[in-house]
């Protein structure tokens, strides 16, 4: 009868045990940015697993003495990746990752506030930017650094293994037009002023007619620009960078709350990963970090264009 006793006293200790180191990995890699973003998934996994062999191996011996001794397999995996994430956690990750501010639009028509024109087998094209990010990143080695290539992914869910990759939309080949903006004052347009925060692009009305409208906007600071110069040691780089929608078939064009994975490779080869929830709207008091847009007087009629999103062929 002292059998199912001390086998429930294990299980919930095994759970207990489990659940908080979960909150202690948790806690640990939120503040690293060191180590790819797959391995806190398979950390905490295998915290799981190993603990939850902990609490069924009395169970698990009834069963099979080989399946009790597999556990110790789990046991040693997981030992050998909280000792490679407390390793990488000792040094400070070369790059730290933020957006700022984004557009994204969310309509189902390849008509949106901001389009890239550009040729294609099609002749003159145009497609919408379904994401325009304001990225920043800082550099926090001791020494200057090139950054070699980035990318910008999304999930659904932080402790995801699975992230929709962004194709990116270079800015400094396609140029930008924003439809229905006003003409503003001569010969410097009102700028665009995009604070902290995360907006919401649906299907503009009569959008067909405002092409005939569009006009040029000038995006400064470009990301791509910016990381063609070396980042001084603690300096922080900053501008747009623009996206099209995940390729695959994801519907996440459609999730509203989601996270964002910020890759950064430099070109000695060392990767530094972020992720960061779609940016909150701050009040401008304590936004220090406002996003500007300034149109041009140039219009340009892209009603003409082949219209498509950006990755269709």
């Amino acid at each position: 009868m002292d059998e199912p006793q001390s086998f429930s006293l294990l299980s919930v200790r095994g759970l207990l045990a489990t659940f908080a180191l979960c909150v202690a990995e948790a806690g640990v890699w939120t503040q690293m940015s060191y180590l790819p973003h797959w391995l806190l998934v398979a950390t905490t996994l295998l915290a799981a697993l190993s603990f939850l062999a902990l609490a069924l191996e009395s169970s698990i011996q009834r069963w099979s003495t080989k399946i009790a001794r597999s556990t110790w397999i789990i046991y040693i995996g997981f030992m050998l990746s909280f000792l490679y994430a407390l390793i990488g956690n000792l040094q400070p990750a070369p790059f730290t990752g933020r957006i700022a501010a984004t557009t994204e639009y969310v309509g189902k028509k390849p008509i949106s506030l901001f389009m890239v024109l550009y040729p294609s087998r099609h002749g003159p094209t145009a497609s919408p930017v379904n994401y325009l990010m304001y990225l920043e990143v800082v550099n926090r080695q001791d020494y200057q650094i090139t950054i070699d290539a980035y990318s910008v992914a999304i999930s659904k869910r932080y402790y995801s293994l699975w992230w929709h990759d962004l194709p990116p939309i270079p800015l400094t080949e396609r140029p930008v037009y924003a439809l229905g903006v006003p003409e503003g004052g001569k010969p410097d347009p009102n700028p665009i002023w995009f604070p902290r925060g995360t907006y919401f692009m649906g299907e503009y009305p009569n959008g067909e007619q405002q092409l005939h409208y569009a006009r040029m906007i000038t995006l400064a600071p470009q990301f791509d620009a910016e990381i063609r110069n070396p980042i001084k040691a603690h300096e922080t780089i900053k501008g747009w960078a623009a996206f099209d929608r995940p390729n695959d078939d994801s519907g996440m064009v459609d999730v509203l709350d989601k996270f964002l994975k910020i890759t950064i490779r430099d070109s000695a080869g060392a990767i530094s990963q972020t992720v960061v929830n779609s940016p909150i709207p701050l009040g401008s008091e304590m936004d220090t970090s406002t996003a500007i847009m300034q149109p041009t007087t140039t219009e340009t009629d892209l009603s003409s264009c082949y219209l498509k999103f950006y990755g269709q062929r």
